[in-house]
């Protein structure tokens, strides 16, 4: 899922990058309760980031729900390119704690520059990272960009993040 949550640090790597979408989460199944990500862990502190399990009725997504928006990139993979992104995934799950977010990082990233630092992403750094090897990338996963994503598959569904939270929800 590539959106746009509407904080204000999303708006200003907005301005930065000019695109319509700075955030990217993993969704593994439509309809699931979880989401992953790199972003805030302290949802009035964004400083303070890393690995997170995203939930739409929940944190700093549920809070800024109404005026996000996402777009919902679907990419196609076989049972065995899953099963090999959820090891990946389960890295992270085991130890959240080891991972921080790649602050440092985001310039060089927005320049398309790769810096790889051990145990630090961005949202789209992580996403690309899990899928890298898998699927063909346009760029490298350090220098990947939330629009990047848009290559990978096809848009089925744009909306507001408040839509996914309720159970009309249709793709």
């Amino acid at each position: 899922m590539v959106s746009q949550p509407g904080t204000r640090v999303a708006r200003l790597l907005g301005l930065f990058t000019r695109a319509r979408r700075n955030h990217v989460s993993l969704l593994l199944e439509i309809g699931a309760e979880e989401m992953y990500s790199f972003g805030r862990k302290v949802r009035w502190f964004p400083l303070r980031g890393g690995f997170v399990v995203e939930r739409l009725s929940e944190g700093v997504l549920r809070l800024c729900a109404a005026r996000s928006h996402f777009d919902l990139v679907e990419v196609r993979l076989t049972e065995e390119q899953r099963e090999a992104v959820r090891v990946r995934l389960g890295r992270f799950l085991a130890a959240p704690e080891r991972y921080a977010y790649n602050l440092l990082g985001l310039l060089p990233q927005l320049f398309g520059f790769v810096w790889v630092r051990k145990r630090h992403f961005s949202c789209s750094q992580f996403c690309a990272f899990l899928v890298e090897g898998i699927l063909p990338l346009p760029k490298r996963y350090p220098a990947m960009l939330p629009e990047d994503f848009y290559k990978l598959g096809r848009v089925v569904r744009s909306g507001r993040l408040s839509e996914l939270l309720t159970k009309e929800f249709l793709i």
